[in-house]
């Protein structure tokens, strides 16, 4: 089973930040998926950290490094649980934007995985 994991694409999900999103986009992944089985389907690590700090607070505050240090540590780990991943959606329209942290905007986050 872990060499088919190795080999196959993977998904990993950092949600939590509302909770709702999180199984919303897994359905959807879910509903979307051409599969007859449950080993058709892609595999998925879903981290929902709801005990993230509020990403709108930490953005009109100027606060932002705690709150993008605790999603660059989240999405370290699931980035390297095991496997690389290769998608790793982040499931919040305010740190998703790159506001979080000026210099190091999410969407080139990939750099920051790959050290």
């Amino acid at each position: 089973m872990s060499e088919i994991l190795c080999t196959e694409p993977k998904l990993g999900v950092l949600g939590g930040m509302g909770p709702q999103a999180t199984q919303v986009f897994y359905q959807y992944v879910l509903d979307r998926t051409d599969a007859s089985c449950d080993q058709e389907h892609l595999p998925t690590l879903i981290l929902s950290d709801t005990l993230m700090p509020d990403r709108t607070k930490a953005i009109l505050s100027g606060e932002t490094e705690p709150t993008y240090q605790r999603l660059l540590k989240d999405a370290l780990r699931l980035h390297h649980h095991r496997h690389p991943l290769q998608h790793l959606p982040l499931l919040c329209g305010s740190a998703a934007g790159g506001d979080l942290h000026p210099h190091h905007p999410y969407d080139s986050g990939d750099r920051a995985l790959s050290g």
